[in-house]
């Protein structure tokens, strides 16, 4: 993947009590997305290096956080061909549903 990319998903309390989700790239900081039971996050893969990164999601309904669920993406943001350019293109990544602990 490469350029910016959209990371959305779906959360889901039992209880309708959802205030935020977060993500978290790699050794990052937790950062609140757009949305809780429907949700996205923009990512701009050009401010990292090219390689595999693991991407952490947790939703909180205000008293507990989710179990953390995650997905390992590769970035090659260059170009490895000289002379030849792709334009950029944007993956949709949806991640598995986030369910609060019991």
């Amino acid at each position: 993947m490469k350029g910016v990319v959209i990371i959305a998903g779906k959360a889901n309390d039992s209880e309708e009590t959802l205030q935020k989700v977060e993500i978290k790239i790699g050794n990052g900081n937790w950062t609140i997305v757009n949305g809780t039971a429907s949700w996205i996050y923009y990512w701009n893969t050009t401010k990292y290096e090219d390689g595999m990164y693991k991407i952490y999601v947790r939703a909180y309904d205000g008293i507990l956080y989710s179990d953390i669920d995650s997905i390992k993406v590769r970035i090659v943001n260059k170009n490895k061909t000289p002379g030849f350019t792709l334009p950029s293109l944007v993956f949709s990544l949806i991640l598995i549903l986030l369910k609060k602990r019991n």
